[in-house]
């Protein structure tokens, strides 16, 4: 798909110290049941969990308070143009509208 209306171009003195670019995108709820959401959208996220999950940090346990479906370009897309990350994002999640809607 062509995003041109949605291009954000880089400038030149920022470029040089911009060492990483990622985009994500979350959705996020007290009830909601993430693989549910990968059902419905037919795409496996790079993070979840529902409510109550426990999950450890470097430093301590953590439990979720809401279930949480993500869906990143971290680790996917190598660019530091953050258009390439969300033209990614939205060639997943556009053909799903209706469902995450």
């Amino acid at each position: 798909m062509k995003w041109s209306h949605l291009i954000v171009i880089l400038s030149k003195e920022y470029e040089a110290v911009i060492k990483m670019v990622y985009v994500s995108f979350c959705l996020s709820s007290h009830d909601l049941e993430p693989d549910k959401v990968t059902a419905a959208l037919s795409t496996q996220p790079h993070g979840k969990g529902r409510r109550g999950d426990k999950h450890q940090s470097r430093l301590r346990e953590h439990v979720n308070t809401e279930g949480f479906w993500v869906l990143s370009t971290k680790g996917i897309i190598n660019s530091r143009d953050i258009n390439v990350h969300f033209c990614y994002l939205l060639e997943q999640l556009l053909p799903h509208k209706e469902s995450i809607l």
